[in-house]
């Protein structure tokens, strides 16, 4: 199994709900919350899907290098 990680900026401020293709039996709830909520979650085990832990912990080892390359 692998998986891919991607970092894109995007304005998600009016972003909720639920996503993704009916015909693919896809059922994408959002949240949109800060980064810092994000990591304290994930420290707490409320977030506990194995994926999003590697991608919050990735953007939080990288993030002064990703905020750089957004400038």
């Amino acid at each position: 199994m692998s998986m891919l990680i991607f970092c894109a900026r995007v304005d998600a401020a009016a972003l909720g709900g639920l996503h993704g293709l009916e015909a693919e039996g896809e059922d994408i709830k959002v949240h949109v919350i800060p980064l810092e909520e994000a990591i304290k979650l994930v420290a707490e085990g409320v977030i506990d899907n194995a994926g999003t832990i590697i991608a919050l912990q990735w953007l939080q080892l990288n993030l002064d290098k990703v905020l750089q390359n957004w400038q």
